[in-house]
């Protein structure tokens, strides 16, 4: 059974526009000197397309409650990994993510295997 409240075409014609603009906004927003705030720029934008094609694209914005109930359950699951992932990461000392454990230099007494190092004298 088809929903009552059903999109035109010149309707998802307009969001599929919209959608073209943000992209073109996003580019224009990433070949521009704006610092960090190109990231949060960036994010925005992000976040208005996905919000255009879950509401128009996937019809959450004409479904019963429970699609919105489940709907906001998923964008909440997410923005409880996103709070864990950067907590987590700006946790971190400054060495750490900058240079990664495994990426220091090993000295050659720990590449040795303990076979071949010297035993200490008695």
């Amino acid at each position: 059974m088809p929903h009552k409240n059903t999109m035109s075409i010149p309707w998802m014609i307009g969001i599929f526009v919209a959608l073209m603009l943000l992209l073109l906004l996003t580019i224009v927003a990433a070949r521009l000197p704006l610092g960090s705030a190109t990231l949060l720029i960036s994010l925005a934008i992000a976040a208005a397309k996905a919000i255009l094609v879950v509401l128009y694209f996937m019809h959450v914005r004409f479904a019963s409650r429970t699609t919105w109930l489940f709907v906001g359950a998923g964008v909440l699951w997410l923005s409880i990994m996103f709070t864990l992932t950067f907590s987590e990461y700006f946790g971190r000392s400054q060495i750490s993510r900058t240079f990664p454990v495994w990426t220091h230099e090993v000295s050659n007494t720990q590449l040795e295997s303990p076979a071949t190092q010297a035993t200490p004298p008695r």
